[in-house]
């Protein structure tokens, strides 16, 4: 595109500064002859302003008003070819244009401005053609960097070996880099970062390999747009694996696929063992939601498993980087429990009763996170505080609990008895007022669900005193 300096430097055209010649590098888009009193309204942003000088009034507080309303409407300059009877330019006009370095060219009187308007609009119409023409080799060598390679790192590094440039698509929430033309890339100061289109939150960042060279304004929109369908495409599929990943996840919860038989689908997904649940309770603002957490950076090699609920639950790798990722994300009002990690002897579901008691734990002592086990874990059998006691029969009693609402049964009334007389299993039976083998039948029942036998010392001792604190502290009836 062509600038002032380089008309003035055509010889042909026979221009010359009035005022302005500190805004001689501005480009020029294209080039309107105007002789009405208000040219503003008839020329866009750039465009070069041609006249005759017959409708610059003639009175100097008006020629001043006249050059600052065509100074606001951001044309790049004005040419005059004076006729006769055109108003001489007074000293307040040119100095306004010295002020505002807008450049005021005048042109010998046999220098038609057809010839100038020829001269500019040709230049944009090749610039228009450039730039047409580089926008097709950006898409050619997106195309190919998309049949080269999967991972948008190594797309973009194959772009920015074609193109000479540099790019870098950060994360505005987690100020994590998502992606980089190449490793170790440091952005200059001078670098304005571009907002990518859509709702995937994300900066690109684009220089050249030569920092002094300016990269294309327009090349830079296309290439922004491109990252914006790539970026919304990541999130489309992340949206699909959230989906998969919590009917996976009610699944196991109902029993209706044995957590046993999820080891491809898990690593499929990038779940690795060891596993943990995170039961999360999410409070206050924060950078991310739980509905849009799946986006996250940190995610963006893995597929957690994600179910909303009171609490929230995620199944992810037992990686402390991801977990703290996790925090940070949800800020510091949230609360988060973390089990133990997941085994095929403890099972899945205990695994979430554990976190379950780790963020009760975690609200207790008004940390954002507990792990299961560690500080937070019930260590004595003796309760303390109402927080405690619910711990304890969540643990002990909780599984007889959700299997009687379940299924309609009364397996937690039949423990209380049994244990209430003794262990005595005829004299339980009579007080229930059941076959004593339907009794054997349930108490079987119960120690397969809490792995504890009920008339064994220790099972006697612990459901005793679950029962007992669970009835005092209001819990249980």
């Amino acid at each position: 595109m062509i600038t002032v300096n380089d008309l003035v430097a055509n010889k042909g055209l026979q221009l010359s500064y009035k005022a302005g010649t500190q805004g001689g590098e501005k480009l020029i888009n294209w080039a309107h002859a105007v002789d009405l009193p208000d040219p503003w309204n008839w020329v866009s942003a750039g465009n070069l302003v041609m006249t005759t000088g017959a409708g610059i009034p003639v009175n100097a507080k008006e020629q001043v008003e006249w050059i600052t309303r065509l100074i606001a409407s951001n044309a790049s300059a004005l040419v005059i070819t004076p006729r006769s009877d055109a108003a001489n330019l007074t000293r307040d006009l040119l100095d306004i244009a010295d002020e505002h370095n807008f450049p005021i060219l005048v042109a010998h009187f046999k220098v038609k401005l057809a010839c100038i308007a020829r001269i500019v609009i040709e230049s944009s119409m090749n610039t228009r053609r450039d730039q047409l023409e580089a926008g097709h080799k950006l898409f050619q060598a997106y195309a190919l960097s998309l049949h080269e390679s999967l991972e948008l790192n190594e797309r973009l590094e194959n772009l920015g070996r074609r193109q000479s440039w540099n790019m870098i698509v950060s994360d505005i929430r987690s100020h994590q880099i998502i992606a980089a033309s190449s490793k170790e890339l440091k952005v200059p100061d001078n670098v304005q970062p571009l907002e990518v289109p859509g709702r995937s939150h994300v900066l690109l960042y684009l220089w050249h390999h030569d920092e002094k060279t300016i990269i294309d304004p327009l090349l830079a929109h296309y290439l922004n747009g491109l990252i914006g369908i790539e970026m919304e495409r990541q999130m489309i599929e992340c949206d699909r694996q959230r989906q998969e990943g919590e009917k996976l996840f009610k699944d196991i919860l109902s029993g209706d696929v044995d957590y046993r038989a999820t080891k491809a689908i898990l690593m499929r997904r990038n779940l690795e063992n060891p596993l943990v649940n995170l039961a999360i309770e999410v409070g206050g603002p924060a950078k991310w939601t739980f509905e849009d957490i799946h986006y996250h950076p940190v995610f963006r090699n893995s597929f957690p498993l994600i179910l909303a609920g009171q609490p929230d639950y995620i199944t992810l790798p037992d990686n402390e980087d991801m977990i703290g990722a996790v925090v940070e994300a949800f800020g510091p009002a949230t609360k988060i429990g973390v089990s133990q990690p997941v085994t095929l002897a403890t099972g899945f579901v205990e695994s979430i009763r554990q976190a379950k008691i780790a963020l009760s734990q975690a609200k207790e002592n008004s940390c954002n996170i507990m792990r299961y086990g560690t500080e937070g874990q019930i260590v004595s059998l003796f309760p303390k505080t109402v927080s405690e006691t619910r711990d304890i029969v969540e643990h002990f009693l909780g599984k007889l609990i959700d299997y009687d609402k379940q299924n309609h049964t009364s397996l937690l009334q039949t423990l209380d008895i049994f244990i209430a007389q003794d262990c005595n299993w005829k004299a339980a039976a009579y007080v229930l007022g059941i076959h004593r083998q339907t009794l054997i039948y349930r108490i079987h029942l119960i120690e397969q669900l809490t792995g504890l036998k009920p008339n064994s010392s220790q099972g006697t001792a612990t459901f005793w005193l679950a029962l007992k604190a669970g009835k005092t502290a209001g819990i249980l009836p």
